[in-house]
């Protein structure tokens, strides 16, 4: 499509002593509602880019298969330890779904933060068991588990999803 030109279009299009030629015409403004409610859509995906939310968000981001990635984070407090914790994500449709590697356990009160070292499932060797903090995903949780070996007896967690939809 041509570029939009606004030479000579200076007059509302409602003035009958403007000639024609010189009115906008309906599939120019057409044209720029597209391209200005494209840009409005685009602004708010980079700013998503950014959030952090315990509701879904568009990233902005693409997965290897074309995807858009979606991204929500999930926070509470858990006094449990060494026992996994099933916390649930809400995300029923996910395709592909990572745990985050800026997602923390921080100790109630004493305010140590615990990066996540490792995303897997538990081992029941006892002394691999108790000292990590681990998260996997599930259907419909997150199964968290802290090491007794942390030594605390309340955590704070937030862990971040980012996910694309199979559908």
């Amino acid at each position: 499509m041509a570029q939009i030109t606004y030479t000579d279009k200076v007059a509302l299009n409602e003035n009958n002593n403007v000639a024609d030629i010189n009115k906008v015409k309906a599939e120019d403004m057409n044209e720029i509602k597209s391209v200005v409610n494209g840009i409005d859509s685009t602004v708010q995906v980079m700013t998503n880019a950014n959030v952090y939310s315990t509701t879904e968000k568009n990233t902005g981001k693409t997965w290897v298969n074309g995807k858009t990635i979606y991204r929500k984070v999930l926070t509470g407090t858990t006094t449990t330890t060494d026992t996994a914790v099933n916390i649930a994500h809400g995300i029923s449709n996910y395709e592909y779904i990572m745990i985050d590697n800026k997602s923390f356990v921080k100790s109630t009160g004493s305010g140590n933060v615990f990066i996540f070292p490792i995303n897997c499932p538990p081992n029941t060797s006892t002394t691999y068991d108790k000292r990590p903090i681990r998260a996997y995903v599930t259907n419909n949780n997150i199964s968290l588990y802290i090491g007794a070996y942390n030594g605390y007896s309340s955590y704070e967690y937030a862990i971040i999803l980012e996910y694309t939809k199979s559908s």
